[in-house]
């Protein structure tokens, strides 16, 4: 049976904000029973610059985007078997935490 991706930025998703003007994306990727996900790819767009930020997450399904610069991101999770999950959100409007399940 496939579970949908759930947690696009899971439950220790964060913003974290550095003296550099710049962002961190932080967080743990899970499916619909709770499980972690290793090995998903997580894209990180800007909107306005097209610059694309890659990474895909560890064996505790964690990942990490740093140096996002201020503007609007697509953030986009896929992984086998799993239908593609997209969000899009601003380091600014969203402060220091996002969370978000789809």
């Amino acid at each position: 049976m496939r579970y949908r991706l759930l947690a696009l930025l899971a439950v220790a998703s964060s913003l974290l904000a550095q003296t550099t003007g710049t962002a961190t994306l932080v967080g743990t990727i899970t499916d619909s029973t709770g499980a972690v996900m290793a090995g998903a790819q997580v894209k990180v767009l800007n909107t306005a610059t097209s610059f694309l930020s890659e990474t895909v997450t560890n064996a505790e399904g964690s990942y990490y985007v740093p140096y996002l610069a201020p503007g609007l991101y697509r953030v986009s999770i896929e992984a086998p078997g799993f239908k593609m999950q997209a969000r899009h959100f601003s380091p600014e409007q969203q402060g220091n935490r996002l969370k978000s399940c789809l």
